[in-house]
């Protein structure tokens, strides 16, 4: 492009210059400052967030979860699905043994545990002990707020990720699996560890995953107080629509 003008002698001046083109389409960059961010540029907001419908909803605090009687909230027809965070450590996977849950869940339903690897053996052996067969796994690498992996102390090898092993419970029918063929959800996914603070330890896409699989078992309601979907050890005052949940009470 062309600027023009006048000298302080009336002079005509002429002064060529490049104009840059912006594509509308490439994305824009902004810096932002190191941190602490001054007050001037950001404000403290409270997260977004819809309280659930307590008539859709249920949530009790036990001391040991594994004494929850599944009856108080086990439909006629059996549990669709049960999501599991076990506190993996000294007395388990043994105290499974005593909680019958393997009951609650429907023929054919679906059991979601939460698992660390070196765990993965011992679960696989006890839930095959009682009838239930492996289906998939989804995997949970950790990142840290900047994108960095994690990196947990382990025995042998940094602990990086954490899978969810899934499992269905025996049918009638002579078929012992299941086949994911219209798969709508991704095997991996990469998502933060929560902030300490925060009373929920696990991905919130994991509850989209079941919803997906299990679609219509946030449908089914036609009971009251019962329900299709219940999570163990779940985090303390959440609640969620269409599930039960049973959390450990503080010691």
């Amino acid at each position: 492009g062309r600027v023009g003008g006048r000298s302080s002698a009336n002079a005509p001046l002429v002064h060529s210059c490049c104009v840059p083109q912006v594509e509308p389409e490439y994305p824009e960059y902004q810096r932002v400052p190191a941190g602490p961010m001054p007050s001037t540029l950001c404000r403290t907001i409270a997260p977004f967030s819809i309280a659930p419908d307590p008539e859709r909803c249920y949530y009790v605090e036990c001391e040991d979860v594994t004494s929850f009687d599944l009856r108080n909230v086990r439909p006629a027809g059996g549990i669709m699905g049960i999501l599991m965070d076990v506190p993996w450590g000294e007395g388990f996977p043994e105290a499974l043994a005593k909680f019958d849950f393997a009951r609650a869940v429907a023929p054919g339903g679906f059991l979601f545990c939460w698992v660390a690897k070196e765990w993965i053996a011992k679960l696989l052996h006890f839930l095959e002990a009682i009838g239930f067969c492996f289906v998939e796994k989804l995997v949970w690498v950790m990142c840290h707020a900047n994108n960095r992996i994690v990196r947990e102390p382990s025995r042998f090898l940094h602990q990086s990720k954490t899978s969810l092993m899934i499992f269905r419970a025996p049918t009638q029918s002579s078929a012992k699996g299941v086949d994911l063929r219209h798969q709508r959800n991704p095997d991996v996914i990469f998502d933060f560890v929560q902030h300490p603070l925060s009373n929920r330890t696990k991905p919130e896409f994991v509850y989209e995953v079941i919803e997906t699989l299990l679609e219509r078992a946030l449908e089914v309601l036609s009971e009251s107080g019962k329900f299709h979907l219940v999570e163990l050890w779940a985090p303390r005052l959440s609640k969620r629509e269409g599930w039960a949940s049973i959390a450990q009470a503080p010691s």
